[in-house]
């Protein structure tokens, strides 16, 4: 199969088609909301800045969060298309996590997209966040697993994801030294039929 780079303004690249959430972020478009600093995973190129890293500490871009709703006011404030929510571990706290959704979606109306990044996820708690009317999930797996993922967790979790109804991908960095499991790992998103994967450069 022959694939046709393409390019968009800043450096990146992509072949296919954009998911949703890729395409309203390459507008500049998406509110960050970090609901949470705390996550079970200790991976080594985390990027998180020391005043949120472990910390059950709520912002929206770079504004704290007192209350909830101060996200919406972030989000008219930007003229948000959609919101992509971060972390930490977003279903870690997916109660907080689906109120978010449920408020901004109430809010701002369905087509304010919303997607999620995760390391984790039980039945319930992606369960929950779907219900809410969460659109796209990205699973972040552990790079120890990216060779050996067909044994792993995120083949249930994608499942689940995919029966909740909805967009689920992958989204980890590139890790030099590891394009063999880097390959494994899109064999594995091919295999299971997945809409995307993302892949960021770490150094």
């Amino acid at each position: 199969m022959i694939y046709h780079m393409k390019r968009l303004p800043g450096g990146s690249a992509y072949v296919g088609r954009l998911s949703p959430g890729c395409v309203q972020c390459a507008k500049g478009g998406k509110m960050v909301l970090f609901v949470s600093g705390i996550c079970d995973a200790k991976c080594f190129y985390c990027p998180i800045s020391d005043p949120k890293k472990m910390k059950d500490v709520m912002y929206a871009d770079e504004m704290p969060l007192h209350e909830m709703h101060d996200a919406i006011l972030e989000a008219r404030m930007v003229d948000a298309m959609g919101t992509g929510i971060t972390g930490g571990d977003p279903l870690k706290y997916y109660d907080r996590t689906s109120e978010y959704i449920r408020m901004l979606k109430g809010e701002f109306g369905e087509s304010h997209h919303i997607h999620l990044y995760t390391i984790s996820g039980t039945r319930k708690s992606i369960d929950a966040v779907a219900k809410a009317g969460l659109d796209e999930i990205r699973f972040h797996a552990p790079e120890e697993l990216w060779d050996r993922m067909d044994r792993s967790a995120f083949v249930w979790r994608i499942k689940a994801a995919r029966e909740a109804g909805m967009d689920v991908g992958i989204e980890v960095p590139a890790i030099p030294g590891m394009d063999r499991q880097m390959r494994e790992l899109i064999d594995f998103c091919r295999r299971m039929d997945l809409d995307f994967i993302n892949n960021w450069m770490w150094e």
